[in-house]
């Protein structure tokens, strides 16, 4: 199914269908960190962990890039044009199970260092949180499907995965009320 045009992804994005953004990555990376700490009581795994977490969405860059030029580049651009799903393909290289596999293979092998295996579980928890919070087609994070499917974002990101999302969404969200609240249960007496 094809995108209608660009306000119906925006209208959908209003409506709470991207719901994982930096600062859901942020406090998943804070509180996996100090998990990390607690059970390895490693500052440089914890530490490790809190900003692969958070970094590997520098990859979104080359959406943007692909998009909109480097001319007239802002931050604010680009987390709207992130979270409004204004792209067209979406290449996002690091988001890709098959490099947090190839990283654990590294990490068993070759470096078997606190900070590392700090780095690959944030990264992958990273991936992980993507793929549970974000509308997406069950393959998306595996980089050679989004190769298959010319990293086609109407292939990744189906309209009818993100309008049934919406759909989801809106019954948590009590009409009229503020954007983001849980409304609570209705009494059926």
């Amino acid at each position: 199914m094809k995108y209608q045009n660009q306000s119906e992804n925006k209208q959908l994005s209003q409506k709470g269908v991207f719901q994982i953004r930096l600062h859901h990555h942020s406090a998943i990376s804070l509180i996996g960190s100090g998990m990390i700490y607690l059970v390895f009581h490693s500052l440089s795994a914890a530490v490790a962990f809190f900003f692969s977490g958070i970094l590997i969405d520098l990859d979104h860059f080359f959406e943007y890039w692909h998009k909109f030029g480097l001319r007239d580049f802002s931050l604010r651009k680009f987390f709207r044009a992130a979270h409004n799903h204004e792209y067209s393909s979406y290449f996002v290289l690091l988001h890709s199970y098959e490099l947090a596999a190839i990283l654990l293979l590294v990490g068993f092998i070759f470096i078997r260092k606190p900070w590392f295996w700090g780095f690959v579980l944030g990264f992958t928890v990273h991936i992980i949180s993507d793929q549970i919070y974000n509308p997406c087609h069950p393959l998306t994070y595996l980089l050679l499907f989004r190769i298959k499917h010319k990293f086609n974002g109407e292939r990744l990101f189906p309209l009818e995965k993100r309008e049934k999302y919406a759909r989801r969404r809106e019954k948590k969200v009590k009409p009229g009320a503020r954007k983001g609240k849980i409304s609570p249960p209705q009494n059926k007496l």
